[in-house]
């Protein structure tokens, strides 16, 4: 008899598929017995990359089709970052398990070692958080909010690639410690 395998769905970028790893690695140790597969999924919030995070329609942009294909027996559980979840589980879920946070601060990235103080008035600072966002403002309401979307390497490649536009951004610590 084989051993069972559990299917456990998640989004495809590189974060979630390192957190999904973290996952496996923990349940091991307790399951070695298990198989565990990883499925990649695809979401709304991924197949939509040009349109604000805060404008997306409803709070499950990036866990609803990974929660629908749990619902159907597709998966048998479904990691996300705790930042995705939906404001409202759906009925017939529930949250299993939350682990510690790698890192739970922001990241300054910067391509002129400047600090958010010593930027111009009116300065251009990119991010894709509504949390960040609105505490930048907070901190100064004269900064210009560029969003900008995508997978922490794709984000941080752009930057330093061919970003003319803004000359800092903020990204998540655990996103940027991951990948």
């Amino acid at each position: 008899m084989g051993r069972e395998t559990i299917r456990i769905g998640t989004r495809g970028s590189p974060l979630a598929l390192k957190q999904a790893e973290e996952i496996v690695s923990s349940l091991r140790r307790f399951h070695p017995h298990l198989n565990f597969r990883i499925i990649k999924m695809k979401t709304t919030g991924d197949k939509n990359k040009n349109t604000p995070l805060e404008k997306l329609e409803g709070t499950d942009f990036f866990t609803k089709e990974i929660e629908e294909a749990l619902l159907r027996g597709e998966i048998d559980l479904a990691v996300h970052s705790a930042k995705d979840l939906p404001d409202q589980i759906p009925e017939g879920l529930t949250i299993a398990a939350i682990t510690s946070s790698i890192d739970p601060d922001d990241i300054l990235v910067s391509k002129k070692s400047l600090k958010l103080d010593e930027l111009p008035r009116g300065a251009k600072v990119g991010t894709s958080s509504f949390r960040r966002k609105t505490q930048l403002k907070k901190f100064r309401s004269d900064f210009q909010i560029v969003d900008i979307r995508g997978d922490t390497p794709k984000v941080y490649e752009k930057f330093f690639e061919d970003n003319e536009e803004y000359p800092v951004m903020t990204i998540a610590g655990g996103g940027y410690t991951r990948t």
